[in-house]
């Protein structure tokens, strides 16, 4: 675009797409759902104008981890980092390559925390376990997982996610990416397109195309980002005439491949997910920088969070979460959590080397009953980690942390802090040792016999009253016996220096003759309470109009009425020709 200070897609080497046929602008402006409001574009681009480095975050399923990562060890975006090996270049780190031309930093990086085969409430549940909440862009990508994602429980959380983004102290710029599937792998080989008004099959066979559960997540994830003021592209509309037009280079070989949904498995398709982003980088650029020259005051960012579009989501939570891993294996990203650092003092005392193997029961217990009763006839005197329970005759997988001797102790260290809600005064105090409050919550085994009871207590960067947990639970009212892990919650206060650490220390006492205790991570949450009204709750949050009383909501009961008839507003660049 003339005077931005970008180069068009056409002048670009970056995108290393010699063999990929280049979208033209009109069909890249059909893709852009929505540029950002200004002001969210505004700590992005300011940053970059002034010579800072960025953090590209990434969130969502397998097209996610299809964005690639540059140095995160073994998790799958590595095999899309474009080096030599890899499977091909994936479309964040072609994003990262965009910037780098206009916008060179050797800092520049990308936090891929995208789970395959995972829906968005899983996702949010462990959000910065994924992802570190020192980012500046995040691309949300929930469309590969639209079978589940779509589901009325699943589809609230499209916006939770957004809003513990929004919260954080230095709030990022989001930008959904969809994906839809473009046809059914019950059909064929050959595929075939997914035509209007064709009737879809097994479980959706009551639904009529276009709608299907990508496009409704679609659907979704741009109300989320219209209500909130952020970005919003679709792939789909961005390439979709050019397919139907049966134009070279535009099969459905070249955009996802016979699997019908992932474009790392097209020819092309990784190329036009990030044509589609360099466009929309030139064009927010341009946005953003028309506003800072000739309307400042659009660059003013509304005062905290309006209420949810959602009503279960009017609580912001934002989660960390740690698992217990076996020793010396990955802490990457994983399903659920990060791997919980630990260390063991069989005297108590609590003195123990982290950075030392750690102890585990024997790889023969599970199937071999004289190594299991070998085992538990003279047990480790500290803790030790097992994937197994320990049951006299059946062994099943149960991974955890354990303990059967009295006075054994378990350290434990985490990141339990964060900045949050833009709260310099929060972070400002907990800098200087008031400590700033947070959820723990400790997963560990109950069962009705053979269980003890662990004192935990909390050093370092982080305080709260040393206490009890019994891990014995007697039979129920029923005369049910049951062992099942159950999380133990507590309040601490914590600092950003040093790190949060928990002590476990198996006592004497026991309510059931014996001293087994198990637990299996921790999870640090932070919440902020909000009483405002919304949509399942009295006033709609969708009538009061976006943030800032800038451009117009894909409002959700209007939203709905219109995508029942199969119209939804069109949002693409309304907000540049403003300006």
């Amino acid at each position: 675009m003339a005077g931005s200070g970008l180069h068009e897609v056409a002048e670009t080497s970056w995108l290393d797409t010699r063999a990929a046929p280049q979208l033209d602008n009109v069909s890249l402006d059909s893709g852009i759902s929505l540029l950002g409001q200004p002001w969210a574009l505004d700590r992005l681009f300011a940053r970059l104008t002034a010579g800072n480095p960025v953090t590209i975050g990434v969130l969502g399923a397998s097209v996610a981890q299809n964005a690639g990562c540059l140095d995160q060890g073994k998790s799958r975006c590595m095999s899309y980092n474009g080096r030599k090996g890899a499977a091909k270049k994936g479309w964040a780190v072609r994003l990262l390559e965009a910037i780098n031309a206009t916008w060179p930093h050797a800092s520049h990086r990308i936090s891929n925390g995208a789970l395959d085969a995972t829906p968005v409430s899983t996702a949010s549940s462990c959000l910065f376990s994924h992802l570190t909440e020192k980012v500046d862009l995040v691309l949300l990508e929930w469309g590969s997982m639209g079978l589940h994602n779509e589901a009325p429980m699943e589809m609230r959380h499209l916006e939770k996610v957004a809003r513990a983004l929004l919260s954080l102290a230095e709030p990022p710029l989001l930008l959904h990416i969809s994906v839809r599937e473009w046809c059914s792998q019950r059909v064929g080989p050959p595929r075939q397109l997914y035509t209007v008004g064709e009737m879809l099959y097994g479980r959706l066979r009551s639904r009529v195309y276009p709608d299907s559960p990508w496009w409704r997540v679609e659907l979704e994830a741009d109300r989320v980002s219209s209500y909130y003021g952020q970005a919003a592209l679709s792939v789909h509309e961005a390439v979709y005439p050019r397919v139907l037009r049966k134009e070279p280079g535009f099969a459905l070989a070249d955009v996802t491949g016979d699997d019908c949904l992932h474009p790392a498995n097209g020819r092309h398709g990784i190329s036009f997910i990030a044509q589609l982003l360099e466009r929309w980088l030139v064009q927010a650029h341009a946005l953003w920088a028309r506003a800072h020259s000739e309307r400042v005051g659009a660059l003013r960012p509304p005062k905290g969070l309006q209420p949810p579009l959602h009503g279960q989501n009017a609580n912001v939570e934002q989660t960390r979460c740690y698992l217990a891993k076996p020793p010396r294996s990955s802490g990457g990203h994983g399903k659920s959590s990060a791997g919980l650092t630990w260390c063991s003092d069989p005297a108590g005392g609590g003195a123990c080397a982290l950075d030392q193997q750690q102890p585990t029961c024997p790889g023969k217990l599970q199937l071999s009953q004289p190594t299991y009763d070998a085992f538990m006839a003279n047990p480790p005197a500290g803790w030790f980690y097992c994937p197994w329970s320990l049951a006299p005759k059946v062994r099943k997988p149960s991974a955890g942390i354990v303990a059967l001797e009295p006075g054994a102790s378990l350290l434990i260290v985490l990141n339990a802090y964060m900045a949050r809600d833009g709260s310099l005064e929060e972070g400002r105090a907990a800098s200087e040792g008031a400590g700033a409050p947070v959820t723990l919550k400790l997963t560990h085994l109950v069962s009705y016999e053979g269980m003890g009871v662990a004192r935990l207590s909390c050093a370092g960067g982080c305080a709260c009253p040393a206490h009890d947990i019994d891990a014995h639970q007697p039979e129920g009212g029923q005369g049910r016996r049951v062992s099942v892990f159950q999380e133990h919650a507590f309040e601490a206060a914590v600092v950003a220096e040093p790190a949060c650490e928990l002590l476990l220390v198996l006592q004497n006492r026991t309510s059931s003759q014996g001293h087994k205790f198990k637990m299996r991570g921790v999870k640090a949450v932070w919440e902020r309470k909000a009483g405002a009204e919304s949509e399942e709750g009295g006033d709609s949050a969708d009538d009061a109009g976006p943030p800032g009383g800038h451009g117009a909501t894909a409002g959700g009961r209007r939203g709905a009425r219109r995508a029942a008839h199969g119209h939804y507003p069109s949002a693409r660049l309304r907000l540049l020709r403003k300006f």
